[in-house]
Order: structure tokens, then C-alpha cells, then sequence
């Protein structure tokens, strides 16, 4: 490809504060264009519980309402697990680098970078983690998204089908043949 057509390393940086039952996931990142997510820092304080660790990540890819993916907890996503009960570690692509905790607070940083499997987007991406089982702890966030990325969109809708739409899957010659759910024909 032309180097014009090659898009920049480029990093996101949020600071946020969420309170209890906002309603919001702590944003990780959020950018339109095209691109590939590769890596996020997140550092958090939060209540000396943990429960700030139970927030499932969601990523949204190119404008869809579902996330593409979504997880069982924070320190999954760091590949963590169980709190990160194993103290901290640094591994080469992930880790949980700091852990410092007082009668009130604690600290936690930790890091994942998606080389092998980088996250493609060629329209929007939306990166977030709740914060609590369902964005119900109170916590403070600081976040760094490390992305390659172009500002130009590479896929546009150029049709949509709408099932259910008799014209619109008469227009796409859409048909079901033998309905069935439990896959019995």
C-alpha cells in the first residue's frame, strides 16, 4: 500500500471519575475512523473490597449497538483472574504492575497489549469496563489506549436489508425456507 494509505500509532488518554449507579463504563477508548486497537493501560482506585474489579469489558466495533466482545471481569481482562489474589505481576503482554492498599482505598494498575490479536475497526470503536458488577461502585480511572489509526472510514453502508420488511426482502430476494429454531427440518 501506498504510504499515504498507512494510518499513525497514536495513544488516548481518559481521566475519569464515576460514581455509584452513573450508568457510564469507564471509557478506555472511543475514536471514529479505521484502525486497530493493540493495547490499554488502566489504572484504578476504588473501595479496598474489590468490587470495582467485577466491571465486564465491552467493545464495540464499528458502530454496532452489541458489544463484539465482552468479558467476566476486570482482572480477566488483564488475565488477572480472582482478583488478582497472586500479587502483581509482568508478563510480556499483560500485567498487574502496581497494588498498593491503605484501610480505605486501593490502587491497582494493570496493562494488556493485543499484538497478536489486535482489534480491527474500519468505522468506530468504543473500548469501555464498567466499574462494579453494572457501573455501581464509585471509583476514579485513568486509562491509555495505545491504537493505530486513520481518520478516514475504509467500510460504508451501502445497503441494509430489513427482515421482516416484505418490500425489503422482496428487494434482496430474501426468503426463509422451513422455519424451525430447533433445527429440525
Amino acid at each position: 500500500a501506498p504510504f499515504a494509505q498507512v494510518g499513525y500509532f497514536k495513544t488516548q488518554f481518559n481521566d475519569q471519575i464515576h460514581s455509584q449507579n452513573d450508568g457510564t463504563d469507564v471509557t478506555l477508548l472511543d475514536t471514529n475512523g479505521t484502525g486497530h486497537l493493540v493495547g490499554v493501560v488502566l489504572s484504578i482506585r476504588g473501595e479496598a473490597n474489590r468490587v470495582f474489579l467485577e466491571g465486564d469489558e465491552r467493545i464495540y466495533i464499528d458502530d454496532s449497538r452489541t458489544p463484539a466482545f465482552q468479558g467476566t471481569g476486570t482482572e480477566d481482562f488483564f488475565n488477572g483472574g480472582w482478583y488478582f489474589r497472586g500479587g502483581t505481576f509482568s508478563l510480556p503482554v499483560h500485567g498487574n504492575t502496581s497494588d498498593i492498599r491503605d484501610a480505605s482505598f486501593e490502587r491497582i494498575a494493570m496493562y494488556r497489549l493485543f499484538l497478536a490479536e489486535a482489534i480491527p475497526f474500519t468505522r468506530h470503536l468504543t473500548v469501555g469496563i464498567e466499574h462494579g458488577p453494572v457501573n455501581d461502585v464509585n471509583e476514579e480511572a485513568w486509562t491509555l489506549a495505545y491504537y493505530y489509526h486513520k481518520p478516514s472510514f475504509r467500510a460504508i453502508l451501502t445497503d441494509t436489508l430489513d427482515v421482516g420488511n416484505a418490500a425489503s426482502e422482496q428487494a434482496h430476494t430474501y426468503s426463509i425456507i422451513s422455519p424451525t429454531w430447533s433445527g429440525e427440518r
